[in-house]
Protein backbone atom coordinates (compact mmCIF):
# COMPACT_ATOMS: atom_id res chain seq x y z
CA UNK A 1 0.00 0.00 0.00
CA UNK A 2 1.33 3.27 -0.94
CA UNK A 3 1.45 6.51 0.89
CA UNK A 4 -1.57 7.99 -0.66
CA UNK A 5 -3.16 5.13 -0.24
CA UNK A 6 -2.89 4.89 3.46
CA UNK A 7 -3.43 8.10 3.61
CA UNK A 8 -7.07 7.93 1.48
CA UNK A 9 -7.85 5.13 3.62
CA UNK A 10 -7.48 6.80 7.20
CA UNK A 11 -9.45 9.94 5.28
CA UNK A 12 -12.43 7.21 4.75
CA UNK A 13 -12.58 5.61 8.07
CA UNK A 14 -12.05 8.82 9.87
CA UNK A 15 -14.76 10.47 8.10
CA UNK A 16 -17.02 7.39 8.59
CA UNK A 17 -15.75 7.15 12.26
CA UNK A 18 -17.21 11.00 13.16
CA UNK A 19 -20.54 10.08 10.79
CA UNK A 20 -20.77 7.36 13.40
CA UNK A 21 -20.26 9.36 16.44
CA UNK A 22 -22.39 11.75 15.45
CA UNK A 23 -25.41 9.18 15.04
CA UNK A 24 -24.93 7.99 18.10
CA UNK A 25 -24.74 10.92 19.95
CA UNK A 26 -27.94 12.01 18.45
CA UNK A 27 -29.64 8.84 20.08
CA UNK A 28 -28.40 9.92 23.69
CA UNK A 29 -31.60 11.77 24.48
CA UNK A 30 -34.08 8.96 23.32
CA UNK A 31 -31.65 6.76 25.49
CA UNK A 32 -31.88 8.92 28.16
CA UNK A 33 -35.69 9.20 27.82
CA UNK A 34 -36.72 5.97 27.93
CA UNK A 35 -33.47 4.88 30.57
CA UNK A 36 -32.01 2.78 28.35
CA UNK A 37 -28.54 2.66 29.80
CA UNK A 38 -30.27 1.61 33.13
CA UNK A 39 -32.15 -1.59 31.66
CA UNK A 40 -28.49 -2.86 30.10
CA UNK A 41 -27.05 -2.42 33.13
CA UNK A 42 -25.03 0.86 33.30
CA UNK A 43 -24.58 3.34 35.68
CA UNK A 44 -25.94 6.62 34.13
CA UNK A 45 -26.43 7.44 30.78
CA UNK A 46 -23.19 9.34 30.88
CA UNK A 47 -21.72 5.90 31.11
CA UNK A 48 -23.63 4.55 28.94
CA UNK A 49 -22.03 7.33 26.23
CA UNK A 50 -18.61 6.55 27.50
CA UNK A 51 -18.60 3.00 27.22
CA UNK A 52 -19.88 2.14 24.30
CA UNK A 53 -18.60 5.19 21.97
CA UNK A 54 -15.65 7.04 24.32
CA UNK A 55 -17.86 10.41 24.48
CA UNK A 56 -17.21 12.97 26.96
CA UNK A 57 -19.50 13.90 29.89
CA UNK A 58 -19.85 17.27 28.66
CA UNK A 59 -20.91 16.29 24.97
CA UNK A 60 -23.92 14.37 26.45
CA UNK A 61 -24.93 17.14 28.76
CA UNK A 62 -24.84 19.67 25.68
CA UNK A 63 -26.57 17.06 23.49
CA UNK A 64 -29.59 16.79 26.60
CA UNK A 65 -29.58 20.46 26.79
CA UNK A 66 -29.78 20.85 23.00
CA UNK A 67 -32.51 18.66 22.52
CA UNK A 68 -34.68 20.40 25.26
CA UNK A 69 -33.66 23.88 23.70
CA UNK A 70 -34.76 22.54 19.98
CA UNK A 71 -38.36 21.26 21.41
CA UNK A 72 -40.37 23.89 19.75
CA UNK A 73 -37.71 24.11 16.26
CA UNK A 74 -38.20 21.07 15.02
CA UNK A 75 -35.82 21.51 11.90
CA UNK A 76 -32.84 21.57 14.13
CA UNK A 77 -34.05 19.06 16.76
CA UNK A 78 -34.42 16.74 13.50
CA UNK A 79 -30.68 17.07 12.34
CA UNK A 80 -29.93 17.19 16.09
CA UNK A 81 -31.53 13.50 16.51
CA UNK A 82 -30.36 12.07 13.13
CA UNK A 83 -26.93 12.94 13.65
CA UNK A 84 -26.50 15.19 10.38
CA UNK A 85 -24.78 18.22 12.18
CA UNK A 86 -22.15 17.94 15.04
CA UNK A 87 -23.88 18.72 18.14
CA UNK A 88 -20.55 21.87 18.79
CA UNK A 89 -21.86 23.40 15.26
CA UNK A 90 -25.64 23.21 16.69
CA UNK A 91 -24.72 24.09 20.11
CA UNK A 92 -22.96 27.85 18.15
CA UNK A 93 -26.33 28.42 16.73
CA UNK A 94 -29.16 27.75 19.78
CA UNK A 95 -28.05 31.26 20.74
CA UNK A 96 -29.44 33.15 17.89
CA UNK A 97 -32.57 30.08 16.97
CA UNK A 98 -36.38 30.66 16.66
CA UNK A 99 -39.12 29.15 15.33
CA UNK A 100 -38.72 31.76 12.05
CA UNK A 101 -35.13 31.08 11.28
CA UNK A 102 -34.44 27.58 12.24
CA UNK A 103 -34.48 26.29 8.74
CA UNK A 104 -31.96 28.61 8.08
CA UNK A 105 -29.93 27.96 10.49
CA UNK A 106 -30.04 24.00 9.47
CA UNK A 107 -28.58 25.61 5.88
CA UNK A 108 -26.14 27.77 7.23
CA UNK A 109 -24.86 24.91 9.85
CA UNK A 110 -24.55 22.21 6.82
CA UNK A 111 -22.79 24.77 4.39
CA UNK A 112 -20.31 26.87 6.29
CA UNK A 113 -17.06 26.28 8.02
CA UNK A 114 -16.94 26.50 11.26
CA UNK A 115 -14.95 29.91 10.99
CA UNK A 116 -17.38 30.82 9.02
CA UNK A 117 -20.95 30.29 11.08
CA UNK A 118 -18.73 31.68 14.24
CA UNK A 119 -18.59 35.41 11.59
CA UNK A 120 -22.14 34.71 10.85
CA UNK A 121 -23.48 34.36 14.47
CA UNK A 122 -21.32 37.68 15.38
CA UNK A 123 -22.98 39.63 12.81
CA UNK A 124 -26.34 38.85 14.00
CA UNK A 125 -25.72 39.55 17.36
CA UNK A 126 -23.90 42.64 16.65
CA UNK A 127 -24.88 45.97 14.60
CA UNK A 128 -21.78 47.28 12.96
CA UNK A 129 -20.90 51.27 13.42
CA UNK A 130 -18.21 52.50 12.01
CA UNK A 131 -16.50 55.52 13.69
CA UNK A 132 -13.58 57.58 11.67
CA UNK A 133 -10.88 58.13 14.15
CA UNK A 134 -7.73 60.12 12.86
CA UNK A 135 -4.71 58.95 13.64
CA UNK A 136 -2.56 61.45 15.58
CA UNK A 137 0.21 61.77 13.87
CA UNK A 138 -1.77 62.36 10.75
CA UNK A 139 -3.47 65.01 12.96
CA UNK A 140 -0.33 66.22 13.90
CA UNK A 141 0.57 66.68 10.54
CA UNK A 142 -2.61 68.68 9.07
CA UNK A 143 -2.38 71.11 12.10
CA UNK A 144 1.20 71.46 10.95
CA UNK A 145 -0.24 72.35 7.72
CA UNK A 146 -2.67 74.55 8.86
CA UNK A 147 -0.18 76.35 10.88
CA UNK A 148 1.42 76.64 7.85
CA UNK A 149 -1.45 78.27 5.94
CA UNK A 150 -2.49 75.74 3.76
CA UNK A 151 -5.97 75.15 3.45
CA UNK A 152 -6.12 71.61 4.74
CA UNK A 153 -10.30 70.90 3.96
CA UNK A 154 -9.41 72.10 0.32
CA UNK A 155 -6.64 70.07 0.13
CA UNK A 156 -8.13 66.53 1.85
CA UNK A 157 -11.40 67.92 -0.50
CA UNK A 158 -9.60 67.81 -3.79
CA UNK A 159 -7.47 64.48 -3.24
CA UNK A 160 -11.34 63.20 -2.21
CA UNK A 161 -12.61 64.48 -5.36
CA UNK A 162 -9.27 62.74 -7.17
CA UNK A 163 -10.06 59.68 -5.73
CA UNK A 164 -13.87 59.55 -6.70
CA UNK A 165 -12.70 60.11 -10.35
CA UNK A 166 -10.50 57.28 -10.45
CA UNK A 167 -12.90 54.95 -8.91
CA UNK A 168 -15.52 56.21 -11.65
CA UNK A 169 -13.14 55.65 -14.32
CA UNK A 170 -12.17 52.26 -12.88
CA UNK A 171 -15.70 51.29 -12.30
CA UNK A 172 -16.03 52.03 -16.35
CA UNK A 173 -13.36 48.97 -16.60
CA UNK A 174 -15.12 45.63 -18.27
CA UNK A 175 -13.76 42.08 -19.44
CA UNK A 176 -15.67 39.64 -20.58
CA UNK A 177 -16.24 37.09 -18.38
CA UNK A 178 -15.94 33.49 -20.65
CA UNK A 179 -13.88 32.00 -17.49
CA UNK A 180 -13.74 32.88 -13.80
CA UNK A 181 -10.22 34.22 -14.74
CA UNK A 182 -9.85 37.83 -13.42
CA UNK A 183 -7.24 40.29 -15.77
CA UNK A 184 -4.91 42.06 -13.65
CA UNK A 185 -6.25 45.58 -14.45
CA UNK A 186 -9.20 44.57 -12.78
CA UNK A 187 -8.29 43.27 -9.63
CA UNK A 188 -5.53 46.41 -9.19
CA UNK A 189 -8.74 48.78 -9.95
CA UNK A 190 -11.03 46.94 -6.76
CA UNK A 191 -7.41 47.20 -5.07
CA UNK A 192 -7.58 51.11 -5.28
CA UNK A 193 -10.95 51.61 -4.10
CA UNK A 194 -10.97 48.89 -1.17
CA UNK A 195 -6.98 48.51 -0.84
CA UNK A 196 -6.32 44.67 0.34
CA UNK A 197 -9.38 44.80 2.94
CA UNK A 198 -12.74 43.06 2.97
CA UNK A 199 -15.09 45.20 1.66
CA UNK A 200 -17.97 44.31 4.18
CA UNK A 201 -18.22 47.15 6.84
CA UNK A 202 -16.47 46.77 10.11
CA UNK A 203 -14.38 43.31 8.89
CA UNK A 204 -10.84 44.36 9.09
CA UNK A 205 -9.34 40.95 7.62
CA UNK A 206 -7.77 41.15 4.35
CA UNK A 207 -9.46 40.46 1.45
CA UNK A 208 -8.48 36.34 -0.03
CA UNK A 209 -11.53 36.49 -3.05
CA UNK A 210 -13.49 38.66 -5.65
CA UNK A 211 -17.10 38.27 -5.61
CA UNK A 212 -19.16 39.63 -8.46
CA UNK A 213 -22.31 41.24 -6.94
CA UNK A 214 -24.07 40.89 -10.12
CA UNK A 215 -23.66 37.14 -11.15
CA UNK A 216 -21.41 36.11 -13.46
CA UNK A 217 -23.68 34.00 -15.28
CA UNK A 218 -25.91 37.03 -15.39
CA UNK A 219 -23.90 40.01 -15.94
CA UNK A 220 -21.63 38.19 -18.19
CA UNK A 221 -18.45 40.49 -17.56
CA UNK A 222 -15.84 41.25 -14.63
CA UNK A 223 -15.79 44.86 -13.64
CA UNK A 224 -14.90 46.70 -10.57
CA UNK A 225 -18.51 48.17 -10.52
CA UNK A 226 -20.06 44.69 -10.20
CA UNK A 227 -17.26 43.27 -7.69
CA UNK A 228 -16.26 43.73 -4.17
CA UNK A 229 -13.07 41.61 -2.44
CA UNK A 230 -14.12 39.86 0.50
CA UNK A 231 -12.49 37.95 3.30
CA UNK A 232 -12.81 33.76 2.99
CA UNK A 233 -15.18 33.90 5.80
CA UNK A 234 -17.75 37.07 4.29
CA UNK A 235 -17.34 35.26 0.74
CA UNK A 236 -18.49 31.67 1.73
CA UNK A 237 -21.60 33.67 3.28
CA UNK A 238 -22.23 35.83 0.33
CA UNK A 239 -22.26 32.03 -1.49
CA UNK A 240 -24.25 30.62 1.11
CA UNK A 241 -27.28 33.62 0.15
CA UNK A 242 -27.03 33.27 -3.39
CA UNK A 243 -27.21 29.18 -3.06
CA UNK A 244 -30.62 30.28 -0.66
CA UNK A 245 -32.07 32.64 -3.23
CA UNK A 246 -31.77 30.03 -5.91
CA UNK A 247 -32.94 26.94 -4.08
CA UNK A 248 -36.29 29.24 -3.06
CA UNK A 249 -36.44 30.32 -7.00
CA UNK A 250 -36.92 27.03 -7.39
CA UNK A 251 -39.38 26.37 -5.05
Amino acid sequence: MSDKQLYEKCREYGKAALEARRKFIGLLPEVARRRLWQAKGFESVFHFAAVLAGVSREQVQRVLQLEKRFANKPALKKVLVKGEISVNKLARVASIATEQNQTELVHMTKNLSSRSLELAIKEHKTVHVSRFEMADDVQKKLQQLHEEGIDVNEMLRNMLNQRDKQTEQNNQLEAPAKSSYIPVKIKQAIHYKYENKCAVPGCQQKSTNFHHTLRRSIGKIHSPKFMVPLCKAHHDLEHLTDERVMMYRKL
